[in-house]
């Protein structure tokens, strides 16, 4: 026992001192490299405009090496993603090659961030035929044109691409390591129905099969949203179930004298016309605008006897770019890519007023990066001669319309549209 211990005092020890050493303690022609990094990694290949996109938030990268390399940064930033080293390359920029061959090319950023990239390489192996002495004799010199095939000495040259899992940092790893308890889930049929906006008419689709958590991962004003994991497992494409709260049901049925069940129709053929625009959107920029928006398409169904919207779950971090009351969100220390999103979503925006002729502006413009969803819908007459509302509860008429007109100025991208 006075062994064991002793083990756990060394260990605690340890522990203790890797918790309390002096991250400037180094060596001297390194001073001040930090016991952690800041890391943003790219797309492996640039885009049209030459620029490396991110594809995940920064991450904070542990560096417990005495000096800052490129080749030690490269393995700590392997070891972190869980990548080989040798596909790691390190970017001056993200406007494009070239990578750094030294420490000393990486410029000096006020953000502190380190750009990184990982390129799977095609590895070649020749394979050849192994041939005796006594064989390799019997071979002639000088073969013919029309040598057949089954005499040739060598195969020829096989390339293969070698395929890396995906991206799981080490912490993700760790927690991986510690209990996590299961979700409890519901097995049902859900018989979807989608919204034809062209033919005005509703369209049974194939039921699904699907596992629902019984407990919500999301909450918004009039909706909790709970994930549903498809009977096929996790290679199939996860959904996203809303129901309305209490609070939402009373308002559908004593402010909009509505049924929670017309509501929730309505809110997949707003979905529905959200998306034909920002399709047409999509068809008329021009390819020097780069890439555009994007809404999956949205579903209607019963379960647990009430109604809900069904929808492809949108991985990725959450973004607001335009409020449903027309207030243009202004992001704080963003990166240019990230600027260019929201001018973008301003510009998705403005085109739906133009080309509804100022009848109806396609607000709420959230999602992660050009994967938008939840839109509202903000009409100019807030309801029709039959005193029925357009649309869904966020139609904030007039006021978001003329809220959007008082704070946009138009971009660029704005312009690529809108003058055409």
């Amino acid at each position: 026992m006075a062994k064991v211990n002793q083990v756990w005092k060394e260990l605690n020890a340890k522990m203790t001192a890797k918790r309390t050493r002096n991250p400037s303690g180094r060596n001297k022609s390194q001073k001040g490299t930090a016991s952690e990094l800041i890391v943003q990694r790219l797309t492996a290949e640039p885009d049209n405009k030459q620029t490396f996109r991110p594809v995940q938030p920064r991450e904070f990268v542990e560096f417990e090496y005495d000096e800052l390399t490129l080749d030690n940064l490269k393995q700590a930033c392997a070891t972190h993603f869980g990548l080989p080293v040798k596909t790691c390359d390190i970017l001056v920029s993200n406007k494009g090659p070239p990578s750094c061959k030294n420490i000393n090319q990486i410029p000096h950023r006020k953000d502190k961030v380190y750009l990184v990239r990982f390129v799977v390489d095609l590895e070649q192996e020749d394979e050849t035929v192994n041939l005796s002495s006594s064989e390799s004799d019997e071979l002639p010199r000088q073969r013919s044109k029309r040598a057949k095939s089954s005499e040739c000495i060598a195969s020829p040259k096989k390339v293969e691409t070698q395929s890396y899992p995906a991206s799981v940092s080490i912490n993700q790893l760790m927690k991986a390591g510690k209990f996590i308890k299961p979700v409890p889930k519901t097995k049902t049929v859900l018989n979807l129905e989608s919204f034809d906006v062209v033919q005005k008419e509703w369209v049974s689709e194939k039921p699904v099969t699907v596992f629902i958590d019984q407990e919500k991962f999301a909450s918004g004003a009039f909706r909790d949203a709970y994930k549903g994991m498809p009977e096929g497992g996790a290679s199939q494409k996860k959904w996203v179930i809303k129901k309305y709260n209490e609070k939402a049901r009373t308002t559908i049925v004593t402010t909009l004298s509505s049924t929670v069940e017309i509501h929730a129709r309505k809110q997949v053929q707003m979905h529905s016309v959200a998306r034909h625009l920002t399709k047409q959107f999509t068809l008329k920029v021009a390819k020097s605008f780069g890439k555009s928006f994007s809404y999956n398409k949205v579903f209607f169904a019963m379960y647990d006897g009430q109604p809900v919207t069904v929808e492809e779950f949108v991985p990725g971090a959450f973004t607001k770019y335009v409020n449903n009351d027309g207030h243009c969100i202004q992001p704080s220390e963003a990166s240019e890519s990230v600027e260019e999103i929201f001018q973008k979503a301003q510009a998705l925006v403005h085109h739906t007023y133009v080309v509804s002729r100022q009848k109806l502006m396609l607000l709420d413009i959230q999602g992660s990066e050009y994967s938008l969803y939840d839109p509202e819908i903000a009409t100019k007459d807030f309801s029709d001669i039959d005193d029925e509302v357009y649309f869904c509860c966020g139609n904030l008429s007039s006021i978001s319309i003329d809220n959007f007109l008082d704070q946009h100025t138009c971009s660029t991208f704005c312009k690529m549209v809108i003058e055409k």
